[in-house]
């Protein structure tokens, strides 16, 4: 029969299981998360002290107030000019919204038949907020034309 070998040493009661233990590795993450709290409590320490010198411009320099820009004279010949100018701008960008807009418009079926929903609401979003933003401009555009036809018809009263 055989035996089971006594162990040497103090082993008093039940060995402890392995899975009781802490893993030695454990150890080296607190000493490192410990270590890198410090650093980073450091760091920020570090980064709101205030400076303790100024620049010595700023210091130097005084504070004016705002000076409001300079009224220009300008002829009325040259405000028709940028007016003029100014519509043909808005008259293209209206253009350009609308022809974004049919292009959206050709684009929403397909992504109905492919099942991208997401897709499509976004695509409607895109499509409601170019309108809007094309029937703004088509509402400058009719307030500046008024304005145009004030300003020639001055113009032409001289």
């Amino acid at each position: 029969m055989r035996q089971t070998p006594l162990l040497h040493g103090g082993t008093f009661g039940a060995a402890p299981s392995p899975q009781s233990l802490p893993p030695r590795s454990s150890r080296f993450i607190r000493i490192l998360l410990v270590v890198w709290l410090v650093a980073g409590l450091g760091f920020v320490g570090y980064k709101s002290q205030p400076t303790k010198s100024k620049p010595v411009e700023a210091a130097t320099l005084p504070v004016s107030p705002p000076v409001p820009p300079p009224v220009l004279a300008i002829s009325t010949e040259d405000v028709l000019g940028r007016m003029t100018t100014a519509e043909a701008k808005i008259t293209a960008a209206t253009a350009s919204l609308r022809r974004a807009e049919d292009q959206m418009a050709r684009v929403v079926p397909s992504l109905e038949r492919n099942y991208l929903w997401v897709e499509k609401n976004r695509l409607e979003t895109a499509m409601t907020l170019t309108e809007a933003a094309r029937r703004e401009a088509e509402e400058s555009r009719w307030e500046f034309d008024l304005l145009l036809n004030l300003l020639r018809k001055e113009h032409d009263s001289k």
